[in-house]
Formats: structure tokens, sequence, C-alpha cells
């Protein structure tokens, strides 16, 4: 005869498996399971279904938990509970990133400016005043590719030749001013360059030093590039020597005050 009474939460002789144990949780089988011991130990019959129990487990008393030897726990598994720490532990990892970053973020403010005052204060280049003496290297380079024009028609040539002007026109003409240009950027304009970075000449001069070797050494690559390959040359090309000529333009009237006039004869007698 069956009734309705359910035996307490438990291990119990597994109704499907007479090697087992299975916890009852007091409504229904769980799917915990642990080996039968090997020695005898009392249990509980198992219930036939999740309503109706046998007639022995109404009457007989629940047996008693396995020895804590043979069973591995007495109480079933709580995954809530495992869960619930896995979030208190991801949270905690989460603040303590947080505050991590925000600890390197601060060293990184307070470093910065630090570092910016340091190179503020750092010596700045020496920068000639504005009534120093010209030195003699500038003067002499000046002088040569001024006076005469020099600076001048090379800025025209890279200009025109930008514009479609005729190539071979222009190979001849850096053909014929390379070698006396230079022998004198390897002189007088190194030395010139290297007095104003020393502080000893006005930038202007520096500057115009190196605008005419840029403008003569890009413009022969690029003009002989041209000449060799097939359709002349190409806009990108066009665009470097436009921008050369106009670098040595500036250059040229920057200086061209200082210049010293070149001598157009002999004085009238």
């Amino acid at each position: 005869m069956s009734h309705s009474v359910r035996p307490t939460p438990g291990w119990y002789a597994d109704p499907s498996d007479s090697q087992l144990l299975r916890w009852w949780n007091g409504t229904e089988w769980s799917d915990h399971t642990q080996p039968m011991p090997s020695r005898p130990v009392l249990v509980h019959e198992a219930p036939q279904d999740a309503i109706s129990v046998r007639n022995d487990l109404a009457t007989a008393e629940p047996a008693s938990p396995p020895p804590a030897d043979l069973v591995p726990s007495s109480a079933e598994p709580k995954p809530k509970r495992r869960r619930a720490w896995m979030w208190v532990f991801l949270v905690v990892l989460i603040v303590a990133l947080a505050g991590g970053g925000w600890y390197v973020w601060q060293r990184q403010q307070t470093e910065v400016p630090t570092a910016t005052q340091d190179s503020s204060q750092a010596a700045p280049a020496p920068v000639a005043p504005a009534d120093v003496a010209v030195p003699g290297a500038c003067t002499d380079v000046v002088a040569a590719l001024t006076a005469d024009g020099t600076s001048s028609q090379l800025a025209t040539q890279l200009q025109g030749v930008a514009a479609g002007a005729d190539l071979a026109d222009t190979a001849g003409f850096l053909s014929s001013i390379g070698p006396v240009t230079g022998d004198l950027m390897a002189n007088s304009g190194a030395a010139c360059v290297a007095a104003v970075n020393a502080g000893q000449g006005p930038a202007a001069y520096a500057v115009f030093v190196n605008a005419f070797q840029a403008a003569m050494t890009g413009g022969t690559e690029i003009v002989n590039a041209g000449l060799a390959q097939p359709g002349g040359l190409t806009p990108e090309q066009r665009a470097s020597l436009s921008a050369q000529a106009a670098d040595l333009s500036a250059a040229t009237t920057a200086v061209a005050k200082d210049a010293p006039v070149a001598p157009t004869g002999p004085p009238a007698g």
C-alpha cells in the first residue's frame, strides 16, 4: 500500500542501479550519485517515484548518513552558491583592473608635464643676433651664387622644366654649373652652414646654402631621370622640381640685401 508521505532528504539506494547511492532532495531524485559503500551501511530504500514511496519508508527510521570516510558529503552541492562566489570574484577583479588603470593614467599625467617642463628648459640652439657679422665663408658663397644670377637662373630652369620646358636644355645648364658650384658648396658652403649652426652668422645664409644644394642635387637627379624614362617627367617629379625652385627663390630673396654686388666693369676714368 502506498501513501503520500515523502522521505527526508538524504542518500538512498539508487532505484536504477544497485551499485550506487543517489541523493533524494525530499521531492525528487537529483543527479548526484556515489558508489555504494563496500561495508554494510544502513541506507534508505529508494522512493519509487516523485509522489509515492514504499511502505517500509513510511514506518522505518531514515538511515543515518554514511560515515564520512565512505560518503564524500552528506549535503547536496549548491551550484548557486558557487555561481555567487564566481560573480563576487569577477566584481573584485574588475575593480582591481579599473584601479590599476586609473593609477597608471595618474602617473602618466604626472610625468607628461615634467617631461614637457624639462624639454622647455633645455638650452635653445644658438641664434645669432640680428647685427652679428656675417662669416667670410657665407659672404663668399652667397656672392658667388647671387651676384651673377646663378641661383636665380637655377630656380628659373627648374620651374620651367616643371611647367614642360625642354629637359635637354636644363640638363645642359646643370652640367655647366655643376663643377664650379660643387666645389663652392664643399668648401665655403659647408663652412658657412657650420658657422650659422654655431650661432656665428644669420640663419638666412645657411637656409640659402641648403636650398641651393637641394636644388642642384635634386634637380639634376630628376632631370636625368626624366630624360631616361619614357614619357618624360611624372607629375610627382614636376611637383618636386617646382617646390625646389620656390624654396631657392625665397632663400635668394632673403639674402639679397646682404649679398655683395658684383662689379659690372672697371670704374669710369
